[in-house]
């Protein structure tokens, strides 16, 4: 039983590994784009954490462009 309990926070952490990786190839051809798929990430983590300041940070953010 308990190795069936690690199996989704071994999955979870291959993937986030591979994520890592991928953003640090994208960061090497193209940084400005690896910067902008970061943004977009954390917006898209404090959205599912908290509707309100996603709805906020993202109003926020269309100014700043």
């Amino acid at each position: 039983m308990t190795a069936r309990a690690e199996l989704p926070t071994r999955l979870l952490a291959a993937g986030l590994d591979a994520s890592v990786l991928s953003m640090g190839i994208l960061a090497g051809v193209d940084p400005a784009l690896a910067i902008g798929l970061t943004v977009g990430l954390v917006l898209l983590i404090i959205a599912m954490a908290n509707l309100t300041a996603g709805i906020c940070l993202l109003g926020f953010l269309t100014f700043l462009e």
